[in-house]
């Protein structure tokens, strides 16, 4: 979920709580069960206009540091190889 609504965030695009739970391949019930959980741990917020489901700004950094520091890896395995 929380790579969909990076990319989607990056894409400037809104995406509701159904199609989020499409895209990922989660039944309503389940689906619902984690976006609770998301929301909880403040990874992802549910728009007040009712218009569907984003990044918290802490998940948004946190991402972007992991999804650095995994380039970063995957760079220097590159250069080990070569």
């Amino acid at each position: 979920m929380l790579l969909v609504l990076f990319i989607a965030f990056a894409d400037g695009e809104v995406i509701s709580e159904i199609a989020l739970l499409e895209r990922v391949g989660l039944s309503v019930t389940a689906g619902r069960r984690w976006i609770a959980h998301l929301v909880g741990e403040d990874h992802i917020e549910l728009r007040e206009d009712g218009g569907g489901v984003t990044l918290s700004e802490t998940a948004l950094t946190k991402l972007r540091i992991f999804l650095d520091e995994a380039c970063d890896v995957s760079n220097w395995l590159v250069s080990v190889r070569h």
